[in-house]
């Protein structure tokens, strides 16, 4: 009897209200005028751990950590951490080291701060759009969103089924495109500035997600959603 293949799981924090209408009006817009790119095969969202592999039978098990940990960490605000915030806002926290292709980054006007928060009170901080030759992103900050990452793999650790580990990020960002042709990139720069606002209206999702590939074609199911 063949085994059942491993699941693939991820966590993401996923946006609404007008900020995911402007970056969804803009994975169209970019897909009609020049093609796709990495970016239009997912939805949007900042990733808030990287995938891991675990038995279909454990995603209750995961479930339960989730909501664990956002409830520890909204009962247990950590106060040491709130400067984090206003010293990544001033361009002193250090960016995103997985993105970038050991290129030179190519910064431009920093974004105002906007907290943008909902109901429990998980501030996640737009700092400034990022644009370089392969990658177009907005950036941001959430000591809390890390830390509910941390707790979250702290108590899903004792899985005697999982594959590998699950990789909290701290990277906070939301990719408008990356991995197109580096002709491609003004064009695809201009297009985001004209069309996408960081600090527009926005409310934000905590989403658990399953990932189906075959072939060439994947496929989601969501789940469990949670509002931050």
């Amino acid at each position: 009897m063949a085994e059942t293949p491993l699941a693939e799981l991820i966590l993401y924090a996923c946006p609404v209200g007008t900020l995911n209408d402007q970056i969804s009006a803009f994975f169209a817009a970019s897909l009609a005028q020049f093609g796709p790119n990495m970016a239009h095969n997912y939805m949007t969202h900042i990733t808030v751990t990287g995938l891991f592999h675990d038995v279909p039978e454990s995603i209750p098990f995961y479930i339960r950590a989730i909501e664990e940990s956002l409830a520890f960490v909204r009962e247990t605000p950590d106060a040491s951490r709130e400067d984090e915030v206003t010293r990544n806002s001033n361009g002193d926290g250090p960016p995103p080291t997985e993105v970038f292709h050991n290129e030179p980054l190519a910064t431009h006007a920093a974004t105002k701060p906007v907290e943008n928060s909902s109901a429990g009170n998980v501030s996640i901080t737009p700092l400034r759009l990022l644009f370089s030759s392969k990658f177009h992103a907005i950036l941001y900050s959430s000591p809390t969103l890390e830390r509910i990452a941390r707790e979250f793999a702290a108590r899903a650790k004792d899985s005697a089924t999982r594959a590998d580990a699950i990789r909290c990020k701290t990277d906070l960002h939301i990719s408008l495109a990356y991995s197109f042709d580096k002709s491609q990139s003004e064009g695809l720069e201009r297009m985001a500035r004209e069309m996408v606002d960081p600090s527009a209206n926005v409310s934000w999702e905590l989403r658990f997600y399953q990932r189906f590939e075959n072939g060439l074609d994947t496929t989601w199911t969501l789940h469990k959603v949670w509002s931050l």
